[in-house]
């Protein structure tokens, strides 16, 4: 089964100070190479906003080409973001477009969405 991830993981994987670091790594064992990940652009820009201020570039970078190595970066075109938008607009604002963009995806691929963001309660399969 395809997985469609959110910066959440990520960011949660790689911080151990953050309350949902465990939940990432026990994620992380479930997937053990059994299921193709997928995220978007997006969601490596929310990355490297929140991971660059405080680990710098070059290990920030270093993370980022982690991810591009081992998870399928998508590249919305305009189709996926009207789509996205139309979920934006659904919720009244309180999904952000990243995350409309992956509800989108995991629509498409009849994926999991892997987050920890509180906004994908009831609105996707989570992983």
């Amino acid at each position: 089964m395809p997985v469609v991830v959110d910066a959440t993981h990520f960011i949660s994987l790689v911080n151990k100070g953050d309350r949902h670091h465990r939940a990432a790594k026990r994620s992380q064992e479930r997937l053990g190479g059994k299921h193709k990940l997928y995220t978007t652009l997006l969601v490596l820009g929310e990355v490297s906003a929140v991971l660059g201020p405080s680990l710098g570039g070059k290990l920030t970078k270093r993370i980022l080409d982690g991810i591009r190595a081992d998870v399928s970066v998508l590249h919305p075109g305009a189709a996926e973001l009207d789509d996205a938008m139309g979920f934006f607009l659904k919720y009244d604002g309180k999904l952000s477009l990243s995350d409309a963009l992956l509800l989108v995806y995991a629509q498409q691929m009849q994926a999991s969405i892997l987050s920890y963001d509180a906004g994908f309660q009831g609105k996707a399969d989570l992983f």
